[in-house]
């Protein structure tokens, strides 16, 4: 026999899966156990399995032997070994980076010296700009990349590590801690991350200094209102753009200030060419407001509505009023304030109510979204992004509002709770249809684009779920809840999917009506099937029963089906074979009755394992065929 050949003149080469030869390829590179789990987003024990079928199928004894014996028999090929695109997230420059050569500079020779840096600063001061630039700059120095963590939407310390793991799309799949499982896949590697907007979570950085201590190759730039206060922190404080008056005016691209007010400018009035008067009355207000780059491009927006001068004297006579009546806020803040309530006072009422209501909004919003809560009309939000109220991606078509502008707008609707309570209620309506919608496509062949429509809204369908919670509002959370967790199977949020249900679990306990015990013991199921991923298949089995014995004496065929799956998928965790054989058979009985396509190929995948699992092989292929060709019916790529 030739010893690239098995008994019966099978290659060798042949007798691997992609998946085993992924491995081999991995341990080519020297890499142990931990390191392919972590590359390839597995359990270890799953890696040890696949080593040990590598060296059972190569007829080799240890992995040495393996990699030989594949390079002699070409099964691994170097020019396959292609250096990947270097990974980061950083967002693009939505317009011209301008000025702040010395700042850069100091802060990229800070960073070379340093683990933790952190830019601190009033809101509005241009911080995360700042940080993005030094991290763009710095990207070919990290060999694992640089990665942009956003904190603005997060309400609590305790969803930090989700967040990050998020950023660097590393699920969170298994049962071990999910801070323990970010600081392992962090452990070797050499990356930047970019915290931003840390100062409403400063009960949270004892997650820095883990990161720090168990991940010496990653470094930390934060930005933050306030100093983190851990010891290993170098501190840089982030003041406004230059307002020198020694370059002259002449020269004003020289000077940063002038030159952003010039460019902002543009945005509302093309062609913007400013007198050597209008020069003088910009350097005013550049220094009216500390060289503050917010303050600076809201300034300059009010251009569509007066003149340089005039927008000059009434910065000068707002100024000390507001300085005097915001006794409390830091003396940089301040200023920001008087230009956001002076702002205010020039948008007409409508502007004021919708940009009120906008704040409801988490991590941006579509136009559609805009228009069904906050009532917004185009001309309206072309408006507010001419007045750099708004920003807008012209990628995605998505609006933003600047966190520190949010929050504002949000203490303005927080002073009128009727209407507060008014916008909270068509925000979650909306995003309750907006689930309800992608819930069906997520079953069809649009179910791609539908993931990242989700995806891109996940912060506004997460703010809408707890919203509904928080208001007992089961109608709604019933719309969203197999969709929410369709997502989260999809995507292995494995630990906030448990997290999530349990809420819900928690909350609805004891409520009165059959609709509330239907979302209860769907949550439950919920929280089951999470935990059983987890390795919490005796917690989750217990859910997951006590959701079909709820379910089966209420008229929910789908919710009793998606019951059974959970109890089915923690039977087999368990191998509690003969519960899993009837719960199977169960869930099939009632899938078949039901005119749903999806739901009977989803349920038919669960029966195929079953037979497969207890031996009947020409079963388990029936109903596996039966299960491909209602998905390529439906056009469900992912299920089939």
């Amino acid at each position: 026999m030739n010893k690239s050949e098995l008994p019966g003149g099978t290659l060798l080469a042949d007798n691997l899966t992609w998946r085993e030869r992924e491995v081999l390829m991995l341990l080519s590179e020297h890499l142990s156990n931990r390191e392919i789990a972590d590359r390839l987003h597995l359990a270890e024990s799953t890696v040890k399995d696949y080593v040990g079928k590598i060296l059972s199928k190569l007829y080799v004894k240890n992995r040495r032997e393996a990699v030989t014996r594949a390079e002699e028999l070409g099964i691994l090929d170097n020019s396959q070994k292609t250096t990947p695109k270097l990974p980061t997230n950083l967002p693009a420059e939505s317009t011209t980076f301008i000025g702040r050569r010395i700042e850069l500079n100091e802060i990229k020779q800070q960073l070379t010296g340093t683990r933790l840096l952190t830019l601190t600063g009033p809101g509005g001061i241009g911080k995360t700009r700042l940080a993005l630039k030094v991290a763009e700059a710095a990207v070919h120095d990290f060999e694992d990349g640089c990665f942009f963590v956003s904190l603005a939407p997060i309400r609590s310390a305790e969803h930090i590590t989700q967040t990050i793991a998020e950023a660097l799309k590393f699920p969170l799949a298994t049962q071990e801690d999910p801070q323990y499982q970010l600081l392992r896949y962090l452990r070797k590697r050499q990356l930047l991350l970019l915290m931003d907007n840390y100062e409403h979570l400063l009960d949270g950085v004892g997650m820095i200094n883990e990161i720090l201590k168990f991940a010496p190759g990653v470094k930390i730039l934060a930005t933050s209102r306030e100093r983190l206060n851990l010891l290993s922190e170098t501190n840089f404080v982030v003041g406004g753009m230059d307002t020198s008056k020694q370059i002259g005016l002449e020269d004003y691209p020289q000077n940063d200030a002038i030159a952003l007010f010039v460019q902002s400018a543009g945005k509302v009035c093309p062609g913007f060419d400013p007198s050597k008067e209008e020069l003088k009355q910009i350097a005013t207000i550049c220094e009216l407001v500390q060289g503050m780059p917010l303050a600076i491009e809201l300034a300059a927006a009010w251009l569509q509505i007066l003149r340089v001068d005039a927008i000059a004297e009434e910065l000068e006579q707002g100024i000390d009023f507001l300085v005097t009546d915001v006794r409390d806020a830091p003396a940089r803040h301040r200023s920001i304030r008087a230009v956001f309530d002076y702002s205010w006072s020039l948008m007409d009422k409508p502007e004021q109510e919708i940009f009120r209501a906008l704040s409801v909004f988490r991590g941006g919003f579509t136009r559609e979204a805009a228009q069904q809560v906050a009532g917004a009309s185009l001309q309206q939000l072309v408006g507010l992004v001419n007045k750099s109220f708004l920003s807008h991606d012209p990628e995605t078509g998505r609006l933003e509002i600047h966190e520190l502008l949010r929050q504002y707008a949000q203490e303005r609707l927080d002073k009128m709770p009727e209407t507060g309570i008014a916008i909270h209620e068509l925000h979650a309506a909306y995003y309750t249809a907006f689930m309800g919608q992608r819930w069906e496509h997520l079953k069809s062949a649009r179910q791609i684009l539908a993931l990242a429509e989700i995806e891109a809204d996940i912060e506004n369908v997460r703010a809408a779920w707890r919203y509904s919670i928080d208001q007992r509002n089961t109608s709604q959370l019933l719309k969203v809840i197999h969709c929410l967790w369709y997502v989260y199977w999809i995507r292995w949020w494995n630990h906030g999917g448990m997290e999530l249900f349990a809420e819900a679990v928690e909350v609805f306990q004891g409520e009165a009506g059959e609709e509330s015990a239907v979302l209860r013991a769907l949550a439950m199921a919920y929280q089951g099937y999470f935990m059983a991923w987890l390795d919490l298949a005796d917690q989750g089995y217990i859910l997951a029963e006590e959701s079909v014995a709820i379910l089966q004496h209420l008229d929910d065929p789908v919710a009793l089906v998606m019951a059974y799956d959970s109890l089915v998928l923690n039977a087999y965790f368990l191998n509690r074979f003969t519960e899993e054989i009837d719960a199977t058979n169960n869930m099939l009985a009632i899938a078949t009755k039901l005119d749903d396509k999806w739901l009977l190929a989803f349920t038919l995948f669960g029966v195929c394992m079953s037979a497969l699992i207890n031996g009947d092989s020409s079963e388990a292929r029936r109903l596996a065929e039966s299960n491909l060709e209602l998905y390529e019916e439906i056009g469900d790529k992912i299920g089939s």
